[in-house]
C-alpha cells in the first residue's frame, strides 16, 4: 500500500437528492461503494435518528463520521445542542462549512463573522472537538496584506481553528493547492479532494456543473497533493454538481483514489 493512502470519506452534498429523501439508503449506498466514512451534513438532519442510533447504524455499516458541515447560520442558531449531538455521534472534526453572501461581503463583515466563529470555536474547545473552517475561493480575497482567510484565522486564532482544505476553490482562487496544503500542515486534519477541469478557471459561476468534474478527470495531481496533505487524517471526496448520476461520480473518483494506491 502507498504510505500516502487514507481512508476515503465522501461528503454527503455530493448525493444531497438521495440523502434527503432516504438518508439511511445514502449511507448503505456509500457503504456499499467502499467509502470508509462519509462527512455529514447537520442541514439533512441524519435521517431523524438520535445520535447514538446512528453511530450504531454506522458502526455496522463499516463508515465512520469523519466529519460534520455546519453553517455559520446554523451555529449561531444553537451551538450546543449541536455539539451535543456531534459528541454523541463520536465525531472529532466540526466545520464552518458556509458564510451567507451577508456575511462576506467586505472586510466589516468579514471581521463580524471571524468574531461570531471565535465563540464557537471556544465551545468546540471546551467540548474537545476541534473546529474547522471549509473555504470557498471567495475567502482568498484580499484586505491589504491578508486573505479574508487569514484574517478569520488571525481572529478566532490558529490554535482554535483549522482549516479543511478543498483543493478545487484553492485552484479557483488563483493558489496553488499543494502550496497551501503545506502552508497548513497539522491544521488540515480534513481535505476536500476535488478536481478542477479546465473550464472552472474561466468563470466565477459555482453553480455551473461543468465546472465540477470526478477526479482523475480535471487539471489536479492528487498524488502531488496528497504528499502535501500528510497530516489529513481523511480525503474526503466532493463533487458540488454532476451532470450525470452523482453516484457514477463518488464511484469513479473513489476508484481513482484506488488506483493511485491512495486509498487506505
Amino acid at each position: 500500500m502507498n504510505t500516502l493512502a487514507k481512508p476515503i470519506a465522501l461528503q454527503l452534498w455530493t448525493v444531497r437528492q438521495h440523502a434527503q429523501e432516504d438518508f439511511l439508503g445514502a449511507l448503505r449506498q456509500a457503504a456499499a461503494l467502499g467509502f470508509r466514512g462519509v462527512e455529514q451534513v447537520h442541514a439533512f438532519g441524519y435521517g431523524g435518528l438520535p445520535a447514538h442510533q446512528l453511530r450504531t447504524y454506522m458502526t455496522d455499516l463499516g463508515l465512520q463520521s469523519a466529519g460534520t458541515h455546519v453553517s455559520l447560520q446554523e451555529w449561531e442558531a444553537d451551538a450546543e445542542k449541536i455539539l451535543d449531538y456531534q459528541q454523541e455521534l463520536g465525531v472529532r472534526y466540526v466545520a464552518v462549512s458556509w458564510l451567507e453572501p451577508e456575511r462576506r461581503q467586505d472586510e466589516a463583515t468579514y471581521r463580524q463573522s471571524a468574531a461570531s466563529i471565535r465563540a464557537i470555536a471556544e465551545q468546540c474547545e471546551a467540548r474537545n472537538l476541534q473546529l474547522l473552517y471549509h473555504h470557498h475561493d471567495f475567502e482568498f480575497v484580499r484586505f491589504g496584506d491578508q486573505t479574508a482567510l487569514e484574517l478569520i484565522t488571525e481572529i478566532v486564532g490558529p490554535e482554535r481553528l483549522g482549516i479543511e482544505v478543498d483543493v478545487h476553490w484553492v485552484r479557483r482562487a488563483g493558489e496553488d493547492p499543494v502550496a497551501f496544503l503545506r502552508q497548513m500542515g497539522p491544521r488540515c486534519p480534513l481535505v476536500h479532494f476535488k478536481d478542477v477541469p479546465e473550464h472552472a478557471l474561466h468563470t466565477q459561476d459555482h453553480d455551473d456543473p461543468a465546472t465540477f468534474t470526478p477526479l482523475g478527470t480535471g487539471l489536479l495531481d492528487f498524488l502531488a497533493l496528497a504528499e502535501a496533505a500528510s497530516f489529513a487524517q481523511y480525503y474526503i471526496v466532493e463533487q458540488d454538481y454532476c451532470q450525470g448520476d452523482p453516484w457514477d461520480s463518488a464511484r469513479s473518483s473513489l476508484a481513482y483514489l484506488q488506483q493511485q494506491g491512495l486509498a487506505a
